[in-house]
């Protein structure tokens, strides 16, 4: 799914390029996956997700990939506004680090546990 930036702020519930999603839906009807779709993309546009995470006062580690096509590469600079977060950026991952590079996922995940369970 595709968002603007500035989809998050206008009043209008976002448009969706149900084009841009790209997962397994077999036997999901069309109907279904684009009303869940947008269901997501208007809960996302409601409060950014930066924003929810910033009053929980936890650490947070947000993983981007650099060639993530869902979400615009500089979305990341929102999370700098959460405090205590950690942000990776992985250059030539998509929209799915755990499954485009596994074990540098995995080893900024126990990274980021040991940090905050030592703290």
């Amino acid at each position: 799914m595709q968002l603007g930036r500035n989809s998050r702020n206008s009043s209008q519930p976002p448009s969706v390029d149900s084009s841009a999603c790209q997962w397994d839906a077999s036997g999901v009807p069309d109907e279904q996956a684009l009303a869940l779709v947008t269901k997501v993309a208007a809960f996302l546009s409601e409060r950014p997700v930066p924003d929810r995470l910033a009053e929980l006062g936890l650490p947070v580690l947000v993983i981007f990939g650099s060639q993530d096509r869902r979400w615009q590469p500089s979305s990341f600079e929102d999370y700098r506004r959460v405090p205590r977060a950690r942000i990776e950026i992985l250059n030539g991952v998509g929209h799915t680090p755990m499954l485009d590079d596994p074990d540098t996922t995995a080893g900024l995940l126990r990274g980021f546990a040991l940090d905050i369970t030592s703290h």
